[in-house]
């Protein structure tokens, strides 16, 4: 395969889409969804429906990171073919010609500029560090909700190991893996930038050959990455009720109480909130129920949390999860049956694509 191909389709893989599997998790919580735009079937209340609006919101993310390495692929057309050891040659070569029978789409300007530059392996670097940001704190959530003190979701026995000591305790271990993976991508990025400085604009050994050393085991780090993180959405179940029950012992909803008394026209926004803090605390102070403190406060009812969080549809909250991913699946040319059996062909495109990508 031409070097060229190789690399774009390495640019073109990384980022795979590790939180397409979100349709999985929350197609889970039947019995609960209401149908959407063009069939497709929007995700229900509860635990599910925020995990799908979390994950739609990281895709936001992971999407910039998926267009900071698609830039990367003019770069790559790029034959240093002919550059010779940096200022090129008496020979009538023809550099095009052998980019074209290459692959390439393009041959270089500068033979020095092509023999002494490797900025395209610093900003791939870059792109995975950044990249890696954000999949470590997607790993870090995912690993706070599974644990058995939150316990926002659960995961299969194949999918968690055991403890040395501790009979009782199910660990998402694949999910450090992740994590500690992830820690190479920044260190790849400063062990290069670092070998890179204050060398001479020529040939050198610590930019053409150490300065790129990192970007092999990286690209399969992040690949592995995802693999991982795909497997662990995928497996992931919500606990019923266990999502309301956090909401209502958080009091979630008291900010919406308090919009409430200033579309009420009763309070400033200022007023609003130190009375209703003022209930809250009042609640806790005897032991009892904070939600149930805000009881009477408005004419508006905040009872049911998921109805809560549905209204928040404004601004981009998760109340527009269900329309906007519906968008997405058509925008993209699909019309899945169910939330789920899209987020599963998603899901499938992301594993083929993060295997591909191993050098």
């Amino acid at each position: 395969m031409p070097v060229q191909a190789r690399g774009a389709r390495v640019v073109d893989a990384h980022l795979p889409r590790a939180v397409a599997p979100a349709g999985r998790a929350a197609g889970q919580g039947r019995g609960h969804a209401r149908r959407g735009p063009a069939g497709v079937q929007p995700v229900p209340a509860g635990p599910a429906r925020v995990l799908a609006y979390y994950l739609w919101s990281i895709d936001a993310a992971l999407a910039r990171d998926q267009q900071a390495l698609a830039q990367l692929v003019d770069d790559l057309q790029v034959c240093p073919l002919g550059a010779g050891a940096g200022a090129g040659t008496d020979f009538p070569i023809r550099p095009q010609v052998t980019a074209a029978w290459l692959g390439f789409s393009a041959s270089h300007r500068s033979a020095l500029d092509a023999v002494a530059s490797r900025d395209l392996a610093l900003r791939l670097l870059g792109a995975w560090a950044v990249c890696s940001t954000n999949l470590s704190r997607l790993a870090q959530d995912l690993q706070l909700w599974t644990m058995a003190d939150v316990g926002l979701f659960t995961l299969p026995d194949e999918l968690a190991g055991g403890s040395s000591l501790m009979p009782q305790k199910k660990n998402p271990y694949l999910l450090e893996i992740v994590k500690g993976k992830l820690v190479a991508l920044p260190s790849a990025l400063g062990f290069a930038l670092h070998a890179m400085q204050k060398t001479p604009f020529s040939n050198a050994i610590e930019v053409g050959t150490e300065g790129v050393s990192q970007c092999g085991s990286s690209a399969t780090a992040l690949a592995d990455s995802c693999d991982l993180l795909r497997l662990m959405i995928e497996g992931l179940s919500p606990r019923p009720g266990r999502g309301e029950a956090l909401a209502r012992r958080g009091v979630v909803v008291a900010t919406q109480v308090a919009n409430a008394l200033v579309r009420a026209g009763q309070m400033t926004f200022h007023e609003a909130h130190r009375a209703v803090g003022s209930r809250i605390a009042g609640a806790l102070d005897v032991g009892g129920d904070p939600l149930a403190g805000l009881a009477g406060l408005t004419q508006e009812t905040f009872d049911d949390v998921g109805a809560a969080a549905r209204a928040l549809r404004h601004g981009g909250g998760p109340g527009v999860v269900g329309e906007q991913l519906g968008e997405a699946f058509l925008s993209c040319g699909e019309a899945p049956t169910s939330f789920t059996d899209g987020a599963r062909s998603g899901a499938s495109r992301s594993a083929d694509a993060a295997r591909r990508s191993r050098p």
